[in-house]
């Protein structure tokens, strides 16, 4: 059964799939022990998920673009669009942490870590879903928006036709090297064809319990890009679980080995993820593991592969690094200790954050703000506005220096519906560093 499935793979055969099951009977099937099953359904599994991801099922635009001109063509058209053109992307600086110590640009890389804001968790309620029909679970509500009640012109703002295409020109003006993403719900039809254009290789992974599915729309996940002309492939997982302490944790990731092609320089891993969302002490908790067993997973990874401890982890983690408070009655007490994040150093003492992390709550208020390195700031009426520090890089400061860190924009200048809005594609914003290899 594997082997026809894996000879099938690349074409996302479904039907493949569907003939071979339906061809064992009944009593085969009931041989099995629940055990084996089990077994079965595990070493099947990497490869059922790359042939049924619902984005790969999405009709390429046939008159979208066909190589780098028309991208970049693209793009102008979007920024220079009658509903856009008087709000370029939010101006943003960069920040310097120490001289660059190497002399050849080759070992200088930059990387940046986006989440996008899915196309199903900020959808249009008057418009059909992709998958109304059900063929992936029963739809069982409507997108209003995502909850996002409170931006101007929300058809606007969050029309996914225009809006990519300005997630494209954020990434693009910052010219990365390495690019790890969140919430990627177009990855086959657009965002990897379209990198691909751009010179960058990727590699995706579905997130199988995707909340976008249940308003009928694809499946989102996470993704790694690198230019192709910098970096060689040499070894990739995509998954949605990690093996820990005999317990299958939930973890969607990718994780893979590159190369530099421009120097003789050794090879080196990335990983990025999307970690349990809602600030909640159950949910720090279930973080916690997740990144965990992940960091226990990408270190024999990289030992595996000859990578050593040179490592670059990024990712949307849910949660700041300082402990959470909450107000009642007047009073401020204390709701939930911060464990994830202070955890990684913890545990992992190579492993450090390209932007300073602030510990204490009271810090993070307005009168800090120009301190406070935030990468989330949004208004809904159900959950009032937040402002939060949840994406993250880190790295290995045996192997990488960080020289340079981009700033979030002025917060004088952010809109007072927040993000995203006219000005910026997502309610995150891109974080970018920029590292030497040592």
């Amino acid at each position: 059964l594997e082997s026809p499935l894996r000879r099938n793979t690349k074409h996302n055969n479904l039907e493949t799939i569907l003939v071979l099951l339906l061809a064992l009977d009944r009593s085969t099937l009931l041989q099995f022990s629940r055990k084996l099953l089990v077994v079965a359904v595990l070493r099947l599994r990497p490869v059922i998920k790359d042939m049924m991801r619902p984005s790969s099922l999405a009709d390429a635009d046939p008159d979208g673009p066909k190589n780098k001109e028309e991208v970049l063509a693209r793009i102008r058209e979007v920024r220079d669009s009658p509903g856009l053109k008087d709000y370029p992307l939010y101006s943003r600086s960069w920040k310097e942490l120490c001289p660059t110590v190497v002399n050849e640009a080759s070992r200088r890389i930059r990387v940046m870590q986006f989440n996008l804001l899915a196309e199903g968790l900020s959808a249009d309620p008057e418009i059909k879903a992709p998958f109304e029909d059900g063929r992936f679970g029963k739809k069982s509500d409507k997108s209003t928006w995502g909850g996002f009640d409170s931006i101007q012109e929300p058809g606007v703002v969050l029309n996914f036709s225009t809006r990519k295409y300005r997630i494209l020109e954020e990434i693009l003006r910052h010219d990365p090297d390495i690019i790890a993403l969140q919430e990627v719900d177009r990855y086959h039809d657009f965002f990897g064809p379209l990198l691909d254009h751009l010179g960058y290789d990727s590699r995706w992974s579905c997130k199988l319990d995707s909340p976008s599915l249940k308003f009928g729309y694809f499946s989102d996940g996470v993704s790694i890009c690198w230019r192709k002309d910098r970096f060689d492939l040499i070894e990739d997982v995509t998954d949605n679980e990690v093996e820990f302490k005999e317990e299958q944790i939930n973890v969607n990731h990718v994780l893979l080995t590159l190369k530099p092609k421009d120097w003789a320089g050794e090879p080196f891993v990335c990983v990025t993820t999307h970690l349990k969302a809602k600030a909640t002490a159950e949910n720090e908790q279930i973080r916690s593991k997740q990144i965990t067993a992940l960091l226990t997973k990408v270190t024999g990874f990289a030992r595996e592969h000859n990578a050593g401890e040179r490592i670059l982890l990024c990712g949307d983690f849910n949660c700041d690094p300082f402990d959470i408070y909450k107000t009642e009655g007047g009073q401020r007490e204390l709701d939930y200790r911060a464990i994830c994040v202070p955890h990684i150093e913890e545990s992992f003492p190579n492993i450090c954050s390209a932007y300073p992390l602030m510990y204490a709550a009271e810090n993070a208020d307005a009168e800090n703000s120009d301190k406070w390195l935030w990468t989330t700031w949004k208004r809904r009426t159900e959950s009032g506005e937040i402002k939060h520090s949840i994406d993250y890089i880190y790295y290995d400061k045996n192997n990488f220096k960080c020289t340079q860190i981009l700033l979030p924009p002025d917060s004088e200048s952010v809109l007072e519906h927040r993000l995203p809005c006219y000005k910026y594609p997502s309610d995150h914003i891109s974080i970018v560093a920029d590292f030497d290899f040592i």
